[in-house]
């Protein structure tokens, strides 16, 4: 998961500072991509992290979060310039930098050791 923050966060980077338009695709494309393994890999390990009785309603919502997310920014767009709207994305990526130190193993992990 550290892949997808650093190429999240490089995305940012691009899209924040971008003087034309170049930049501000290489922004989308890297932040894209960073997005792509982080929907990816979370799934997989909310699903390897929660009990049985749960896994299901954990993972779907996740999936329903994500979308509900991106709808909110999409809608957003329409009245938020876009330097304003990668001001408020960098608030993200300080949460799951967080939550990656805080929780750097899964359960199982610690059940093995």
């Amino acid at each position: 998961m550290w892949v997808s923050d650093i190429l999240c966060v490089i995305g940012w980077l691009c899209i924040a500072f971008a003087k034309n338009v170049l930049w501000l695709h290489f922004g989308r494309i890297s932040s894209g991509i960073g997005i792509g393994l982080i929907s990816y890999v979370v799934p997989v390990y909310i699903a390897e992290i929660t009990p049985k009785h749960v896994r299901g309603t954990f993972t779907s919502s996740n999936q329903l979060l994500q979308n509900s997310g991106l709808a909110m920014v999409f809608f957003g767009g329409n009245f938020i310039s876009w330097r304003k709207m990668a001001l408020l994305g960098k608030t993200n990526y300080y949460f799951i930098i967080n939550m990656e130190v805080m929780f750097k193993y899964g359960r199982k992990w610690h059940i093995e050791v």
